[in-house]
């Protein structure tokens, strides 16, 4: 019988071992480029990043700020694109 918590766990840091260090060197306080269906703008994107997952803050001039975030087995990441 397998521990599914344990198993999560486990895939849960390899997951952030290796999504996190592009993210920081990527995205981490640099001018990104925000698109979500009809919303296209350039923003200041900083990144934090715990156990779970990865929050993106994203400010753009003229908007209020907001927050995207993900679980480290559901983010996708690379060098150009986090989603």
């Amino acid at each position: 019988m397998t521990n599914d918590t344990s198993q999560h766990s486990e895939k849960s840091a390899h997951d952030r071992e290796k999504k996190e260090p592009v993210v920081f060197e990527h995205f981490h306080e640099k001018d990104v480029w925000f698109t979500e269906r009809d919303l296209l703008f350039q923003a200041r994107a900083t990144v934090t990043t715990d156990d779970w997952g990865a929050c993106i803050r994203i400010e753009a001039e003229g908007r209020k700020p907001f927050t995207v975030s993900g679980r480290w087995d559901v983010i996708y990441v690379n060098p150009t694109y986090a989603g």
